[in-house]
């Protein structure tokens, strides 16, 4: 008798402590049953897209966790929430055995943003989240230009200068003294629908000849856009010094 009720308080034991574990989302998150099996050694992005992940299991994870319940440890990545409904999450079982492990994640999809790698635990009632880092996830590092010389109309109106990379394009408006970035699908990647962002870039008062060059390129920080602005064409062809020269950095 006294080993079947030993029995059950166990089993009730197990049963309290998932309930009374609260369900998360954050990156940076509690996660009081994780931490005791796995710890995040290193996660970084490969020069193809892909995610190396290092972590070490502190001990073998026990997924019965002595009750009924089963409950797989998994490590992979969530998209931003503006592509929830979307897109697919992407998880896969972690190594249970203790000791050092290595896990690439194949590149994610054509959508640019950042990605929260982490480790998980989900089951009925039962949710919980280890943050490991946050990937920002972008097409290339290839630097793309464009030029506009500023005419006599464009000096004297409202007037905007349009640019692109892959999965957004620009809009640059001199005289507002302002840039936007708008998310698109294009070149084969997208940005969620209704993205844009502006920030202030103080452009000289246009005038009738200047010669902009605008560069974007994407890196680990974010989508980067630098405008030069030339007194004039011949100016920029003899390489002389810029009379305005900012760079912005946009993250998703």
């Amino acid at each position: 008798m006294f080993k079947t009720i030993g029995k059950y308080l166990s089993i009730i034991a197990v049963f309290a402590m998932l309930i009374s574990i609260v369900s998360v989302e954050k990156v940076s998150a509690s996660s009081p049953l994780i931490d005791q099996y796995l710890r995040f050694d290193s996660i970084a992005r490969n020069s193809d897209g892909s995610i190396r992940v290092d972590y070490t299991m502190l001990k073998t994870w026990d997924k019965d966790l002595g009750g009924s319940a089963t409950i797989p440890l998994q490590i992979g990545y969530s998209w931003p929430s503006q592509y929830r409904g979307a897109l697919k999450d992407y998880y896969v079982k972690a190594n249970y055995s203790k000791g050092s492990h290595v896990l690439t994640i194949p590149k994610p999809g054509a959508y640019v943003g950042t990605l929260s790698v982490q480790a998980k635990v989900n089951a009925n009632r039962y949710n919980e989240v280890k943050g490991g880092k946050s990937i920002f996830h972008y097409p290339d590092s290839t630097k793309r230009t464009a030029y506009y010389e500023i005419s006599g109309f464009d000096a004297g109106a409202s007037f905007f200068i349009y640019s692109a990379a892959p999965a957004v394009y620009f809009e640059f408006s001199p005289l507002g003294k302002w840039g936007k970035v708008v998310g698109r699908t294009y070149l084969g990647w997208s940005l969620w629908e209704g993205y844009n962002q502006s920030q202030s870039i103080g452009f000289p008062t246009p005038v009738k000849g200047h010669y902009y060059e605008t560069t974007s390129w994407y890196s680990d920080n974010g989508l980067n856009i630098r405008v030069k602005v030339y007194v004039s064409r011949s100016a920029f062809n003899k390489k002389e010094t810029p009379i305005f020269d900012a760079t912005r950095t946009y993250k998703f």
